[in-house]
């Protein structure tokens, strides 16, 4: 009986120390820091012999992967309600290097944190681009997509509190058409009703110019 004791205590001190020995791998093989992918170190957050702690937030090494960069988008929420996952971007900055500049959604986000005016929604590159990493752009989502309308110049369109209007030329007189627009950009307006294919519209000095003014048609290029 004593002997049988003796083998279990054994057995048992053997277990602990191969757990012991398990465990202390696990610490020797963190030791070192492996990245799950190819990349380059972009930042070095600790020098040899830190103390670093055992938290998400205290990080020893940035590494980036440049064929995979991506760019995060602070979207206001009302206007990330109709941005879809897939949908095409482009950055418009006036640094955009051409060829590199086109975008897609790849992820937006399902909830927003209270009190919080915008979310982010993350864009990939069509292509690996030339753009370093951390660098501030500007970029357009596409929402919604109009084909075949009529579009006005942004600067045709007069806006009188709730009413807005377009002045057209007819018979070499300004006519007052109330309009509804649709989509708009800094160049563009969408009419929806209100002014047809080919009309001819006033597009600077229309603001306070009366229903019926005589106008006078300048060809462009002259004065």
């Amino acid at each position: 009986e004593d002997a049988t004791k003796e083998l279990a205590d054994a057995e048992a001190d053997l277990a602990a120390a191969q757990a012991a020995t398990v465990a202390a791998s696990a610490i020797a093989a963190r030791s070192v820091v492996r990245a799950t992918f190819d990349g380059i170190v972009a930042k070095r957050s600790h020098n040899p012999g830190d103390l670093v702690e055992a938290t998400a937030s205290d990080a020893v090494l940035r590494v980036v992967d440049p064929r995979r960069v991506e760019v995060v988008a602070s979207v206001p929420i009302a206007d990330a309600l109709g941005i879809t996952v897939g949908a095409p971007g482009r950055i418009v900055d006036t640094t955009a290097r051409a060829g590199d500049d086109s975008l897609k959604v790849v992820a937006r986000p399902a909830a927003v944190q209270p009190g919080t005016a915008t979310v982010a929604v993350r864009l990939g590159f069509a292509k690996p681009t030339r753009y370093p990493v951390g660098a501030p752009v500007q970029v357009g989502i596409e929402t919604d997509t109009h084909k075949n309308v009529v579009l006005v110049p942004a600067s045709a369109v007069v806006h009188e509190g709730e009413e807005t209007a377009v002045f057209v030329v007819e018979n070499q007189m300004a006519k007052r058409r109330d309009v509804k627009t649709g989509i708009a950009n800094n160049d563009h307006v969408e009419i929806l009703s209100g002014v047809t294919t080919g009309e001819m519209v006033i597009t600077s000095g229309q603001n306070g110019l009366p229903d019926g003014a005589k106008v006078t048609v300048t060809p462009r290029g002259e004065k």
